[in-house]
């Protein structure tokens, strides 16, 4: 199986992210990326969307 780069990117930013942190999120992957961490490792992560 093959991935794109952009997926690869989401997941790596995903593991990035901690419980403890705060993010600012963007539109697009970035809001995935922020959602992967919570739903698999970092429940408590904060995350503040951009309007």
């Amino acid at each position: 199986m093959s991935y794109r780069a952009a997926e690869m990117m989401t997941v790596a930013a995903a593991r990035a992210l901690g419980s403890e942190d705060i993010c600012f999120v963007g539109i697009g992957l970035p809001s995935a990326a922020c959602n992967l961490a919570r739903l698999t490792h970092a429940p408590s992560v904060t995350l503040i969307y951009e309007s």
